[in-house]
């Protein structure tokens, strides 16, 4: 079996309506969907600031409640879930989960900070209601 060479140079697809190039790693920042948090505000950034930035945990943690054992986890995932590549479009970068008991597996998602902390709260509250 012959190894094929590619010239990664030239590869270039069409997606949402933007021009992608699909080398390693140019693509994925052309993709324009990494973010990080400055003062609660989300920051778009390249692949490799995202990943220093990501790995710290805490840093993703916008609050975590226990209640009776569930737990309510609302967090920033600094990739926009949106998926919509398109720019007038607020890229979704929260979420909220329950995990355990009745509610358990519940799921919202969020554009702003703002918005994930009303969010938890209304988690929160499907949880003692």
């Amino acid at each position: 079996m012959q190894n094929k060479k590619y010239n990664w140079a030239s590869i270039k697809v069409m997606l949402g309506g933007k021009e992608i190039d699909v080398r390693p790693m140019n693509y994925i920042d052309d993709l324009n969907i990494y973010y990080i948090l400055e003062n609660k505000v989300p920051k778009k950034v390249n692949s490799i600031e995202w990943a220093q930035w990501h790995a710290k945990i805490e840093n993703r943690i916008v609050k975590k409640t226990m209640i009776q054992g569930v737990e309510v986890s609302t967090v920033f995932l600094g990739i926009d879930h949106s998926l919509s590549f398109k720019e007038d479009e607020a890229p979704i970068l929260f979420e909220t989960m329950i995990f355990g008991g009745e509610h358990s597996g519940y799921q919202e998602r969020y554009s702003t900070w703002d918005e994930s902390v009303i969010g938890h709260q209304r988690a929160c509250e499907m949880v003692v209601s």
